[in-house]
């Protein structure tokens, strides 16, 4: 057991965190007039930061996700379990702070099941004539308790893994150090934004960067590769950070990590001033993943599989993503595009957002189209009414039974309370993007002269832009409606942005490179197979909890390259292969559904 009461070592991991799109972490509304709905949180002089407890929770939910599917694998470290509770159930937290009231000397057979892991019982078991015998009831405590609160801590224990607060480092570089964006919410019947559902946010913009420091007390190596192989996940700009996520903010990547070590050897040397030795991470990482060793449980708790998909936008018509306030640039026309700042410059951009709705509105078009075999919750909700899946469910704790009531939109794009698989990254010019200005009029209909105008509007006209979308934990029909959305928007059936109906918002979606993750289960998947999560949840009554099949996964698909993660293998398609996984997915779509015939 690795305790406080002495120090036997002590890692310093340093790096910088780079926002790839704006980030957006809330603080308590603005009582100024002129002040967002949600501004971000600020220091007292008035410098964003992202706080310490926030990189915190990212990492440590994103680390019980990894233990989560070890453990469901059966996997172990040197025969050691390794695995996570859900630390906000009382019921599933590895130690409980009271169990029964009969428990009254923890030896007889009337005490419960969880006497062994009630934090109370463990007192009783170790006082004598009043007197806690601290070592006996630690040992207990921390044998009972699960790596991930060893780690980062419980209610019982404390963390060994500090982090600080991450501090602007280029202020400087920025125009500015926040900006206001603008949401509205789509009336599904109207197509029009729906009254009343107008807000703006605050946020950092692109290219910030921030300074992070994370200090890890007492570790073992396993441990310290264990949570480097959890820092691995933001390196590769895979874990977002902040709110509003799946709309395209707070994606981000971790550069230039950096770990230096002190053991108790050389405690006394760096007290005096000196700098601690620098040690490699991927040491860190190796031993964790040669340690392990090889019946499945929880959907979400569990990271089964995840896709990632690149691709470029390209106008095929003139495309108008409206701002909804005005530029301080008195050169730009009355209807400006959206713009945010990269780098200190302010460019055009298309926000996750306003992709997220689009592909949004065009699955629940199709889903209400076809002749979808009803779920518990219907074939799609309406968002805005009272019997929509988030106010429906929202005395719900049961989350299988908010999974499988949910409709098909909602599984896929989340409701408020249950979080979307699909995550849309915002989209940047990736080669120059040409704007011009076009006039309109508003004509009277009793006199058939110009009533209001002229007015302008700021269009792209040529250009490309580039973004991403993430998939965790989905179920193949989630793959084929996501693919079929796409193949929507290139076949001209769904626009994007302000005039439709004047012939604006045609656009091309390009795919060019595909990454999919997919947690190893010894040799069960051909690699010509893709699991959806039905498929890894090997139990019945599991499967039937969260509404999942045991038929969840494709067949025949095409050979591409894989590379072996630990823990996942990771599959890369270009976007000819992606195209054939793209149609086997649709392909599966009608029995998915149970589409009519």
């Amino acid at each position: 057991m690795v305790g406080f009461h002495r120090f036997d070592n002590r890692f310093i991991v340093t790096a910088t965190l780079e926002m790839k799109t704006p980030l957006s972490i809330g603080s308590r509304p603005s009582f100024l007039p002129t002040g967002s709905d949600l501004p971000v949180i600020k220091t007292p002089e008035g410098m964003p930061f992202i706080p310490g407890s926030s990189l915190k929770g990212v990492v440590r939910a994103y680390t019980e996700r990894l233990l989560r599917t070890l453990d469901a694998l059966q996997q172990k470290w040197q025969g050691k379990r390794v695995w996570a509770c859900d630390p906000l159930s009382e019921r599933e937290r590895c130690v409980v702070a009271t169990c029964c009231t009969n428990c009254e000397d923890c030896r007889g057979s009337n005490c419960c099941d969880t006497c062994r892991r009630c934090k109370a019982c463990m007192v009783k078991r170790h006082q004598r004539n009043g007197v806690l015998d601290d070592a006996k009831f630690t040992e207990e405590l921390f044998f009972h308790s699960c790596t991930a609160c060893r780690l980062f801590g419980s209610p019982w224990l404390a963390s060994r893994v500090y982090f600080q607060d991450a501090m602007l480092i280029n202020g400087d570089d920025l125009l500015r150090l926040t900006e206001v964006r603008d949401g509205v919410g789509i009336d599904r019947d109207l197509g029009s934004a729906k009254r009343g559902i107008k807000f703006d946010f605050e946020v950092v913009p692109t290219k910030a960067k921030f300074g992070v420091r994370i200090i890890a007390e007492n570790m073992e190596d396993w441990e310290m590769g264990l949570f480097l192989l959890s820092l691995r996940a933001m390196e590769e700009g895979e874990l977002p950070l902040g709110g509003k996520t799946t709309r395209g903010l707070g994606w981000c990547q971790l550069q230039g990590l950096k770990v230096e070590r002190i053991t108790s050897a050389d405690l006394l040397s760096y007290l005096q001033g000196n700098s601690p030795s620098e040690a490699d991470p991927q040491n860190f990482v190796r031993v964790f993943l040669q340690g392990l060793s090889q019946g499945v449980t929880a959907m979400h708790k569990c990271l089964w599989n995840a896709l990632e998909i690149e691709f470029t936008l390209v106008p095929k018509s003139p495309l108008l993503i409206k701002s909804g306030r005005l530029s301080p640039n008195p050169f730009l026309p009355d209807m400006q595009f959206v713009r945010t700042l990269i780098g200190g410059m302010e460019t055009v951009y298309i926000p996750g957002s306003s992709i997220k709705g689009v592909f949004r509105g065009f699955t629940e078009k199709v889903l209400r189209t076809l002749d979808v075999q009803e779920v518990d919750g219907g074939q799609v909700c309406e968002p805005f009414a009272d019997n929509a899946c988030g106010r429906r469910l929202g005395e719900e704790k049961d989350s299988a039974r908010v999974y499988r009531q949910s409709c098909h939109a909602c599984k896929l794009y989340g409701n408020t309370r249950l979080w979307g698989r699909l995550s849309f990254s915002d989209l940047f010019p990736n080669k120059e993007v040409v704007t011009e200005t076009r006039y309109g009029v508003a004509i009277s209909r009793l006199t058939n002269a110009v009533a209001q105008g002229p007015f302008q509007m700021e269009i792209v006209v040529s250009g490309e832009f580039m973004g991403k979308l993430r998939l965790e934990n989905f179920e193949v029909w989630q793959l084929g409606l996501l693919a079929l959305t796409i193949k929507g928007i290139n076949d001209g059936l769904v626009k994007v942005g302000f005039g439709k109906n004047r012939g604006f918002g045609k656009v091309e979606i390009s795919v060019t490179r595909v990454v999919v993750d997919l947690a190893k289960i010894g040799h069960d998947m051909s690699p010509s197979e893709l699991w959806g999560v039905g498929k890894f949840i090997n139990r019945g009554e599991e499967r039937e909890k969260y509404g999942l099949t045991p038929d969840d996964f494709l067949t025949d698909l095409p050979d591409t390259e894989a590379t072996d993660l630990g823990i996942f293998v990771r599959r890369t398609y270009d976007a000819e292969r992606w195209h054939r996984v793209a149609e086997k997915a649709i392909e599966h779509l009608p029995n998915a559904l149970g589409v009519a015939k």
